[in-house]
């Protein structure tokens, strides 16, 4: 089927695997140290927030977005970006306490939050330590949960 005679549905299905495209390759670039380029993905995928993505799909784009600005040392920008993901995961953990996807997503959100905010980076370390050891052992398994961890533990053994 070309492309020109795609509904509108079908066209924002292709919206969204676009936006997901962005955001993975950025991922991967962030994890191979290559900020700029990691950056330069994440941005796409931000600018694609008409795509009709859910509130935390949306705030997951912006978290990783926020920690790829972060590690190229734009920390103003990581801090205008990550702002919505404060805002929306700190008043979930109020709400909701007990839902495991929202402690770890806060937890990614504490990260990122330790490596912007100098001044407070061992007390979001440790939030997010806590949110992470208080997770159930099946999330051990999950790639995601696995990578963050690590990251968590590497900032907190630099003291």
């Amino acid at each position: 089927m070309p492309l020109g005679s795609l509904s509108l549905n079908d066209q924002s299905r292709l919206d969204r695997l676009e936006q997901w495209f962005h955001t993975v390759l950025g991922q991967v670039l962030l994890r191979q140290r290559r900020y700029p380029e990691a950056l330069a993905e994440m941005v796409r995928a931000d600018q694609l927030k008409d795509v009709q993505v859910s509130v935390r799909e949306s705030l997951g784009v912006r978290i990783w977005l926020a920690l790829a600005q972060a590690r190229d040392g734009q920390l103003e920008a990581a801090r205008t970006t990550l702002a919505p993901a404060v805002q929306g995961y700190e008043a979930w953990a109020r709400e909701s306490n007990e839902d495991e996807e929202v402690r770890l997503e806060f937890g990614r959100v504490l990260l990122v939050r330790a490596l912007i905010e100098p001044e407070q980076r061992r007390t979001h370390l440790q939030r997010a330590r806590a949110l992470y050891d208080a997770l159930p052992s099946e999330f051990r398994r999950i790639y995601n949960y696995r990578l963050w961890n690590d990251w968590i533990n590497a900032e907190l053994a630099k003291r």
